[in-house]
Protein backbone atom coordinates (compact mmCIF):
# COMPACT_ATOMS: atom_id res chain seq x y z
CA UNK A 1 0.00 0.00 0.00
CA UNK A 2 2.95 2.36 0.34
CA UNK A 3 3.41 2.78 -3.41
CA UNK A 4 -0.22 3.77 -3.92
CA UNK A 5 0.24 6.78 -1.59
CA UNK A 6 2.61 8.40 -4.08
CA UNK A 7 0.58 7.92 -7.27
CA UNK A 8 -0.13 11.09 -9.27
CA UNK A 9 -3.75 12.17 -8.94
CA UNK A 10 -6.11 10.05 -11.01
CA UNK A 11 -3.49 7.51 -12.15
CA UNK A 12 -3.81 4.82 -9.48
CA UNK A 13 -5.25 2.23 -11.90
CA UNK A 14 -2.07 2.32 -13.98
CA UNK A 15 0.01 1.71 -10.84
CA UNK A 16 -2.19 -1.19 -9.71
CA UNK A 17 -1.95 -2.69 -13.21
CA UNK A 18 1.86 -2.53 -13.01
CA UNK A 19 2.23 -3.82 -9.42
CA UNK A 20 -0.54 -6.44 -9.41
CA UNK A 21 -1.55 -7.42 -12.97
CA UNK A 22 -3.90 -10.14 -11.71
CA UNK A 23 -6.02 -7.45 -10.02
CA UNK A 24 -7.33 -6.48 -13.45
CA UNK A 25 -9.22 -9.77 -13.84
CA UNK A 26 -12.85 -10.12 -12.74
CA UNK A 27 -13.42 -12.12 -9.58
CA UNK A 28 -15.58 -12.92 -6.62
CA UNK A 29 -16.04 -10.86 -3.47
CA UNK A 30 -15.69 -13.40 -0.65
CA UNK A 31 -16.40 -12.95 3.06
CA UNK A 32 -13.04 -13.28 4.86
CA UNK A 33 -14.43 -15.31 7.77
CA UNK A 34 -17.20 -17.47 6.34
CA UNK A 35 -15.96 -17.88 2.78
CA UNK A 36 -19.44 -16.96 1.51
CA UNK A 37 -19.45 -15.41 -1.97
CA UNK A 38 -21.04 -11.99 -1.55
CA UNK A 39 -20.83 -10.76 -5.11
CA UNK A 40 -18.53 -10.18 -8.04
CA UNK A 41 -16.27 -7.40 -9.34
CA UNK A 42 -15.02 -6.48 -12.80
CA UNK A 43 -11.46 -5.92 -11.59
CA UNK A 44 -10.17 -4.38 -8.40
CA UNK A 45 -9.79 -0.83 -9.71
CA UNK A 46 -12.86 -0.63 -11.96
Amino acid sequence: SQDICFVPSGRYAETVRRLAPAAEAPGEIVHAVTGEVLGAHEGVYR
